[in-house]
């Protein structure tokens, strides 16, 4: 997905000169014709990453949320940052939330009538979106938490992989197709979040 930068502070730079710019950073992120991002403070660099916080979402010419603590976003993948137009004409902006150690997660900010109305935090996507079980919709996947190591290499902890399919009504987590990859993946289908149950470690492919 494309998306266009504009910008404000920084006129004529170029990526090098981003990673080292000392003064807080301005641009915006032009999603769809409605919605945009507006990422007023430059935060640091991560494994060659930039991470941003105070990430505000418009909606025309309408602020209709801001994150004013200290949560960071990343904006360095294809697919993300990411706006979903839905049926009923309501708006699902997903945004990439730096969490480290942990995994990163995908936040999904629901907007109706120019307000956010919801905010889901789910598991980061790292696959590209793909039809897993050939139904005609889209799903993208991740995994939650992060495990600790078991003592015994050849077993784990129970950790699965989420499925997330888009619907004409957002992006929704796909039970079945979690359960049944999982089952295949684990021997089981033991839920949908990390636990301390001990199973053989899944076969690298």
């Amino acid at each position: 997905m494309c998306f266009n930068l504009i910008f404000l502070f920084a006129l004529g730079c170029n990526v090098q000169n981003i990673f080292n710019i000392q003064k807080p950073l301005k641009y915006e992120i032009q999603l769809s014709e409605k919605i945009k991002i507006k990422i007023p403070i430059y935060e640091a660099v991560f494994s060659d990453s930039l991470t941003y916080r105070q990430v505000e979402i418009w909606n025309d010419s309408q602020q209709v949320y801001v994150d004013s603590s200290m949560s960071e976003y990343l904006f360095d993948k294809k697919h993300n940052p990411l706006v979903f137009e839905l049926k009923n004409g309501n708006h699902e902006v997903l945004l990439q939330k730096f969490d480290a150690p942990d995994f990163n997660k995908t936040m999904v900010f629901s907007i109706k009538d120019g307000k956010v109305f919801n905010i889901q935090e789910l598991a980061g996507f790292e696959n590209e979106p793909m039809d897993f079980d050939n139904d005609g919709k889209i799903e993208y996947c991740g995994i939650l938490n992060v495990s600790d190591t078991y003592i015994n290499t050849d077993s784990c902890f129970y950790n699965p992989t989420l499925y997330y399919e888009l619907t004409e009504n957002g992006i929704k987590i796909d039970s079945s197709l979690t359960k049944f990859l999982n089952e295949k993946t684990w021997g089981g289908f033991y839920g949908f979040v990390l636990i301390d149950k001990v199973v053989p470690c899944p076969k690298v492919k």
